[in-house]
């Protein structure tokens, strides 16, 4: 059998344009493959020259010890500042656990001082009426004698705070607001105890002395059983700012 075979039907014209077409295509894909390359090779010698001062007399590049040493540093640095922020993080927190211990160990010391001190002027009162004169001169023996107890436990207590030095418990100590003589209070005409001072600051320190705090307390009167209390919260660097910028007009002592 013999087999068809099929003719293009298109014309010679056709032909050539399309011959043309592939051909000035290709074409340009050299010229931009020509120009990529040319382009690369000015980027590599512009980079090979600025490169030029970080290579030895052997050609070898002494930038990549530059940026390992680079990235050593930063890592050092971060790993330095990492562990000072958790060191800061702990003393921060020993030193508000001290504070929350103390004070309320003192607002339950100057409520139970204040509550026997009215007691005690209630019963100095109370001697001018005929009748209670014998039972007020008993009650406000009485309340003297617990309020001196009060104290004596106080100060006891002052050397067994968990969370804070031993420093700050006698800090503590000195800072008590009433009148005392050898660990005994010293009393007014009508049996209450005297206040040796109404303001008072008291300073609670870290362990390093990074985180200092400063407790501004105020009394009004012997009878008040709540003290009014403004804290402030200092660092090291800041108080070595103050002291610069002040000079020796500012002083802070703890």
């Amino acid at each position: 059998m013999r087999q068809s075979r099929k003719f293009s039907t298109r014309s010679p014209q056709s032909f050539s344009i399309n011959v043309l077409t592939e051909v000035a295509s290709s074409l340009l894909v050299r010229v931009k493959r020509s120009f990529y390359l040319v382009k690369k090779s000015s980027f590599l010698r512009v980079l090979l020259t600025r490169l030029a001062p970080f290579r030895n007399q052997k050609g070898i590049s002494i930038l990549a010890p530059m940026v390992l040493s680079l990235i050593f540093s930063l890592g050092v640095l971060y790993t330095y500042k990492a562990i000072r922020i958790n060191q800061l993080i702990r003393e921060r927190k020993q030193v508000y656990l001290c504070l929350k211990e103390s004070e309320f160990m003192k607002r339950r010391y100057l409520e139970k001082m204040g509550s026997l001190n009215k007691l005690i002027h209630a019963a100095f009162l109370s001697r001018a009426i005929p009748p209670l004169s014998p039972y007020a001169k008993k009650v406000g023996e009485a309340a003297q004698y617990i309020q001196q107890l009060v104290h004596i436990s106080e100060l006891k207590n002052a050397m067994t705070l968990k969370n804070c030095n031993s420093l700050y418990s006698l800090n503590y100590l000195r800072t008590l607001p009433y009148k005392t003589k050898f660990a005994r209070l010293v009393r007014r005409l009508d049996g209450t105890t005297a206040l040796k001072k109404k303001k008072w600051k008291e300073y609670l320190w870290s362990s390093n002395k990074n985180i200092i705090l400063q407790s501004s307390l105020k009394v009004p009167s012997r009878f008040s059983t709540e003290p009014t209390v403004k804290r402030k919260e200092f660092s090291r660097e800041a108080l070595q700012n103050l002291k610069e910028f002040y000079g020796q007009a500012f002083s802070f002592s703890y």
